[in-house]
Order: structure tokens, then C-alpha cells, then sequence
């Protein structure tokens, strides 16, 4: 997604986010000593960015004014002489910035002062946990003491979270609280140690988002929405094509909220987008992009983005997984066409590959000692030399290449390199009997685990 149709998005989204009722508004006094008519930058957090707002003069006393401020959310200061000052706005009213020799200081309401405080608390965390990293002695005695201060962390967030309850702050420090898990040994002491496991990932899984409030839209403007829903789908949720779409319905379940709706339905499909080059992420894209924005266009969607998606799915759902894999026809060394679709096995892989690359050469020793461990399984592979040398790949075919395979070349049929978007080998596909693309991209090894698996 280009940054233009990016910060559509982040205008369209404000502007749903702040579509109700202002009782008052937000001013930003800064006073920096030192700086007398020096402009500073004024930024504010969306997604999991710093985003440019706008830039704060400061007046030959030192002083700047800024009330332009349309959201609450996390903004930070930056000045000329390269410090910074983050500080969280939760509600209209004034805020104080004071800059000098000795450091920052902060008048706002309560919210916005207790933020402060934590981030004061958890720099000092953070550099006595580096601290320790450095340290000889006995290792025992310097874990316990990380977990002491991640202890203290903790504690403080629950505290700042019950202080602050109903304010930005308050969902924001509670979103930070860790997900505990509970202690199967003790609940279920009859378990084995692999279902003990299973019930663990499973609970952690579950309820992972259970301390995060996903109605609150204002969360887009702090680091904790976007890295929490990563982390979801990224790290805790299943890395397969079903667990991904699976995490996108768990996820927009727990969003009821329409202005919050808008905010996640975005930032997911930023994330996905990002993750396209992975095909169980590249299909949860498509499965978001069709059901989640074209099927019912979102009123608040601009055509740019829908026009966007649009050309994206066209691109990309061919070739994706669960796609029937497009055909291929091409010259073997007798000059027969052999067609990819005229193959019948329980597995077919489809191989693209170069004698010119180096990763090739070494990937075709590996592929060629995989498939001969599983000669007893209903296996076919079709191989296609992309490069431009014929009698290199006459004299490969004769040493390197299995005469059980179907292998061609490309005799100048570029259609088949635009077809399959090839733009580096060596790439790897995976088909079913129906030719349904099961798989891509993948190592040899991931091969071997599959093949192992495969029945017979």
C-alpha cells in the first residue's frame, strides 16, 4: 500500500474517531529554555509509528502555544538539540511541557501525569535489567533479580491501571498487563506433560486480547493496539491458512465498537499486507480484503483503497494457496509439451530453478535426496529450467536430473515467468490431485516433514 492511500486511511480514520461532540479543547503549552525562537516538531503515535503534525514556534521567551489537537493519544516533542518528550493526552484541557537544563517536566491533568510517571518508573527498569546483562556472577541470582524488577513493572502497571479506570490511560496500562497462565499441575495433576503443554498454548491463545479493550478507538494512537494484535497473529495464533482467518473472526469478535472497528479492520490489513511473501498470511489478506471490504464496502473506505485491493486480489489470489495452480506446457529434451495439468498424483511439486544460482544447485542435491526417500508414495515432480543456456541444462539433465521427473524449459515462453511471477529461483509449489496449491515457497526440508506425512 503506497504511504499516499496510507494516510487516507489515518484521515479517514480521525475523522471517524473524533465524529462526535468536542465539550472542550486541547492546548499544548511548551516552554523551553534556551530555545527562544527555535521551531520544534510535534508528532503523534498511530499504529505503530511516529506520525509528523505539525511544527510548534517558540516565541523569544521561549514559549509556543499549539491547539489543533483533534484526538487524545500518545504525542511527543521533538526539539532541535535532538530530545525528546513523549507524553499521553486523554482528555480536552491544557497540558504543560517544561524544558530545561535539568530535563522535562509535566503539568496535565492526572492521566496524563501518571503516564509520565510510568515512563520515568520503567526507564530506570529497563536500565537496571541491561545493567544485569553485564554482570558476573551467579546467573541464578541475576534472573531472579530480572524477574523481581519485571515483578515491580508489573505491579505498578496493575496499580496505574485501577487508578486511571475509564480514561485512556486506564485501557492503555491495562492492555500492558501480562496473560497469566494458570498452573495445570496443580488444576489437573493427572495430565501428561505434552497435554499439560497443549492446555497451556491453548489458554494462552484464548485469551490472549482479554486485557486489551478492542471498543476503544483512541488505542490506535498508542504503541499497545498495534503490537498486541501482531503479536496475536504473528506469534500466538496458528501460522496456517485456516488459523489466520480464524484469528481475523476472533479478533473483529471482540470489536464491536464501529469507530474501533474501522481502526482494526485498517491496521490488520496494513499487517497482512505487510506479510504477503508468507502464503498463510498472503491468504488471510485476500480472505480479509474480500469479506471484510469488498463483499459489504465499508461506508467509510475510500475508492482508492478499494480500487487498490481490488488490483491486489487480481494479483495475487492465482497463485495463492487453495488456488487451482495455473497451467504450465513446455518442451521436455525430446521436444514433447508436457502439461503441468495433465499430471495425477497425491503430490506434485512444481520446481523453478537455474543452473546460474548458486542456492539452486545446492537446493537440487537436497530436493533430488528428499524424493528418493519416498519412491513408495504417489509423488510426480515437474521441473522448469528458467535459464537461457540449453546445453548446460541437456548436460544437468543427463547427471543431476532424475529421469522419473517431467523436466522442461522455458524455449523462450517468457508467458510462464509472468504467469507464476517468477523474479528469483530457486521457488518451490506443492499441488494436490486437484492441482489445488497446498503450499509455497517452502524449504526442502519443510518438504521432507511433509512427504514424511503424506499417506500411502
Amino acid at each position: 500500500m503506497s504511504k499516499q492511500l496510507q494516510l487516507i486511511i489515518i484521515q479517514s480514520i480521525i475523522f471517524c474517531v473524533n465524529s462526535y461532540p468536542q465539550n472542550s479543547k486541547y492546548e499544548l503549552w511548551v516552554k523551553a529554555d534556551q530555545l527562544q525562537g527555535e521551531e520544534i516538531e510535534l508528532v503523534y503515535y498511530y499504529d505503530n509509528a511516529f506520525l509528523h503534525l505539525d511544527d510548534v514556534h517558540l516565541d523569544i521567551t521561549g514559549n509556543g502555544l499549539y491547539e489543533d489537537i483533534d484526538h487524545q493519544g500518545i504525542y511527543r516533542f521533538i526539539f532541535p538539540d535532538s530530545s525528546i518528550f513523549d507524553f499521553l493526552v486523554t482528555a480536552p484541557g491544557t497540558y504543560r511541557i517544561h524544558k530545561s537544563k535539568n530535563g522535562f517536566r509535566l503539568e496535565a491533568n492526572s492521566a496524563g501525569e501518571t503516564y509520565e510517571k510510568f515512563n520515568s518508573f520503567m526507564a530506570v527498569i529497563s536500565m537496571k535489567i541491561d545493567s544485569l546483562a553485564h554482570l558476573p556472577g551467579d546467573k541464578q541470582i541475576i534472573r531472579e533479580e530480572k524477574d523481581r524488577l519485571k515483578l515491580a513493572a508489573d505491579s505498578l502497571i496493575n496499580h496505574y491501571s485501577l487508578k486511571e479506570q475509564g480514561n485512556l490511560a486506564g485501557y492503555y496500562f491495562r492492555a500492558l498487563m501480562p496473560v497469566t497462565t494458570p498452573d495445570f499441575r496443580l488444576t489437573e495433576p493427572g495430565l501428561s506433560d505434552s497435554a499439560r503443554l497443549y492446555k497451556s498454548l491453548t489458554y494462552y491463545r484464548d485469551h490472549y486480547l482479554d486485557n486489551i479493550d478492542l471498543n476503544i478507538p483512541e488505542l490506535i494512537y498508542t504503541p499497545v493496539l498495534s503490537g498486541r494484535i501482531s503479536n496475536y497473529i504473528k506469534l500466538i495464533s496458528e501460522q496456517s491458512p485456516e488459523g489466520q482467518v480464524a484469528a481475523i473472526h476472533f479478533i473483529m469478535e471482540k470489536c464491536k465498537d464501529p469507530r474501533a472497528n474501522q481502526s482494526i479492520l485498517s491496521l490488520l490489513l496494513r499487517q497482512y499486507e505487510s506479510m504477503v511473501h508468507k502464503p498463510p498470511q498472503e491468504y488471510a489478506y485476500l480472505y480479509l480484503a474480500e469479506n471484510y471490504f469488498l463483499r459489504d464496502t465499508p461506508d467509510w473506505s475510500p475508492p482508492p483503497i478499494i480500487e487498490e485491493l481490488r488490483k491486489n486480489i487480481n494479483t495475487l489470489k492465482p497463485l495463492a494457496i487453495k488456488s487451482i495452480a495455473p497451467d504450465i506446457a513446455l518442451p521436455d529434451a525430446e521436444r514433447n509439451t508436457c502439461q503441468l495439468s495433465m499430471l495425477e498424483a497425491d503430490a506434485i511439486i512444481v520446481l523453478f530453478w537455474d543452473f546460474t544460482c548458486p542456492v539452486c544447485r545446492k537446493v537440487l542435491d537436497e530436493f533430488r535426496k528428499v524424493t528418493e526417500k519416498y519412491t513408495y508414495k504417489d509423488i510426480l515432480v515437474y521441473t522448469v529450467y528458467i535459464g537461457e543456456d540449453k546445453e548446460i541444462w541437456d548436460a544437468w539433465l543427463a547427471k543431476k536430473l532424475k529421469s522419473g521427473w517431467t523436466n522442461t524449459y522455458l524455449n523462450g515462453n517468457t508467458d510462464v515467468l509472468k504467469t507464476w511471477r517468477l523474479e528469483k529461483a530457486p521457488v518451490l509449489y506443492l499441488l494436490n490431485r486437484d492441482h489445488v496449491i497446498v503450499d509455497k515457497y517452502f524449504t526442502v526440508s519443510e518438504l521432507d516433514e511433509f512427504l514424511s506425512e503424506l499417506p500411502y
